[in-house]
């Protein structure tokens, strides 16, 4: 069986300045370096686009994991403040009332209970910031652990910087 050519491979072309023969629609002179012809611009070959490297793999810690780890702290600061503050409230009345408030027990046990609440949100929107999931939640955890103050305020400024991380890592989340 023949092996069949097709007819544009057959016919050569003649360089005009050397005059040797070269393949059909040859652009430049393979013997000389003469351009035979104008390069026609065909369309742009279509390349897939490089693929982007996800958070994990780009070495280092990333913000959103960055700032969800500060609000997983802070978090478990609230909440365990807030458990100090139902099991003993004695503690923050004499605390408080040495800078001039006046609370009771009463105020002092719910404030423990929000502080606990608060504490649990910051916990899961840290986990969701971690794992680069649910932005909003991480945002409302970042929130919440900035306001609950668990740690005499350590648990405040760490939820404060964790928040400004994961607004600043909006991209890496998936949703």
């Amino acid at each position: 069986m023949v092996d069949e050519i097709p007819y544009d491979e057959v016919i050569d072309e003649t360089c005009p300045s050397c005059r040797r023969s070269v393949p059909q629609g040859t652009i430049v002179c393979p013997n000389c370096g003469f351009q035979i012809r104008e390069e026609v611009p065909g369309p742009a070959p279509v390349s897939e686009p490089a693929p982007r490297a996800s958070p994990r793999s780009r070495g280092g810690m990333n913000k959103a994991g960055f700032g969800g780890t500060l609000i997983l702290v802070s978090g478990i600061l609230a909440i365990l403040t807030g458990l100090y503050m139902i099991v003993d409230p004695n503690v923050f009345i004499r605390m408080f009332s040495d800078i001039g408030y006046t609370l009771t027990n009463d105020i002092i046990m719910v404030s423990g209970a929000v502080e606990i609440i608060f504490g649990a949100i910051a916990v899961a929107g840290g986990f969701m910031a971690i794992k680069r999931k649910a932005w909003g939640l991480a945002v409302v955890g970042g929130i919440l652990a900035f306001l609950a103050s668990g740690g005499l305020f350590l648990g405040a400024l760490l939820g404060l910087i964790g928040l400004i991380f994961v607004v600043l890592g909006r991209r890496e989340f998936t949703r």
